[in-house]
């Protein structure tokens, strides 16, 4: 069957000539990811394309009889991740994830987190915050410390251990920041000191399967931020979780949040654990996960639950073809 393989390059960002943050196409692939990918599915039996996304490269996206494997990024809001399942889904063509309204609820912090929370799945308090005329809402803090986000973004863009405030001063000037820089909203929620961990989910509906939770160490940093995803062999130490009552938790919270928010085909799961009240809180999840078979940690999870490469990549693809079917 063919496959159109659609992806957007980090050296073809728009903003990377800007004044924007250096993380700024943190989100958007190399080379090396791409090739990967081609050959994996080459290798499992598809008839790849591969359809470096721009407005020429439209018409090529909307043709019959093939599959598209997207992992476009793109540019904009909460809306980016969305803006190519919209296009397969108006032109009626076959695609792998998860569709555009969960892209959009899945990119937005604060809705993602009121639908998370919702689910009975606990989530760490958060203030949300639009503009510089909202900064006033900022003295209502006192449950120190803090974490700030960009309220739109992934693949750690924006965070890093200055995320991390411990002070009125610190918070505002955090903020202000992040309007600033990033041009967004704003994301202030409590931080969680504890266990980091990811977790990989595949399928559809009644046939889910949550993968293996993975450990994040973080020896130097308070944060699993953009610097440590970079630089993750210096920085950061993987291993599966073997805490079988924490495993449980995260086995059962992801399940509920994955079919909650309505994803397919797959994602991946953030947590932290606070080993001091034993109580585990859902940070964020990504319905197009990173895909690098050596450093992407959906890949680490799969791998856990004794997943190649290749027959992750089948799964997940068949999970598509059988929807279309």
């Amino acid at each position: 069957m063919k496959l159109q393989l659609v992806y957007n390059l980090r050296s073809e960002h728009p903003h990377k000539a800007s004044d924007c943050p250096v993380d700024a196409d943190a989100d958007w692939d190399t080379p090396e990811t791409i090739s990967f990918l081609n050959t994996s599915l080459t290798r499992i039996g598809f008839d790849v394309t591969e359809v470096r996304f721009s407005r020429e490269a439209v018409q090529h996206i909307i043709q019959r009889e093939v599959l598209i494997f997207n992992i476009c990024e793109m540019t904009g809001g909460a809306y980016r991740e969305a803006l190519i399942p919209s296009l397969c889904e108006i032109h009626q063509i076959p695609y792998v994830f998860s569709q555009p309204d969960v892209m959009v609820k899945a990119l937005d912090k604060n809705i993602c987190n009121l639908l998370v929370q919702q689910s009975g799945i606990d989530v760490p308090s958060w203030l949300f915050l639009k503009t510089v005329r909202d900064l006033e809402i900022l003295k209502s803090a006192s449950n120190y410390p803090y974490i700030v986000k960009p309220h739109s973004e992934g693949s750690g863009m924006g965070i890093s251990d200055q995320s991390v405030v411990y002070s009125y001063q610190e918070l505002y000037a955090r903020v202000k920041y992040i309007l600033s820089a990033y041009r967004q909203s704003v994301v202030v929620q409590k931080y969680i000191d504890g266990l980091e961990l990811t977790v990989g989910v595949i399928g559809n509906g009644d046939n889910v399967e949550v993968l293996a939770p993975v450990l994040v160490e973080l020896p130097n940093s308070q944060v699993y931020g953009y610097v440590q995803k970079e630089d993750s062999q210096n920085q950061v130490t993987y291993s599966l979780c073997s805490d079988e009552k924490v495993n449980r938790k995260v086995l059962r919270a992801a399940k509920i949040i994955y079919n909650v928010l309505g994803c397919r085909d797959a994602a991946r799961i953030d947590f932290r654990f606070d080993t001091a009240r034993e109580k585990l809180y859902f940070l964020e999840v990504n319905p197009l996960p990173h895909l690098h078979p050596l450093i992407g940690d959906f890949c680490r999870s799969a791998y856990g639950s004794k997943y190649s490469y290749d027959s992750l990549l089948k799964k997940i693809c068949n999970f598509a073809l059988l929807r279309d079917n």
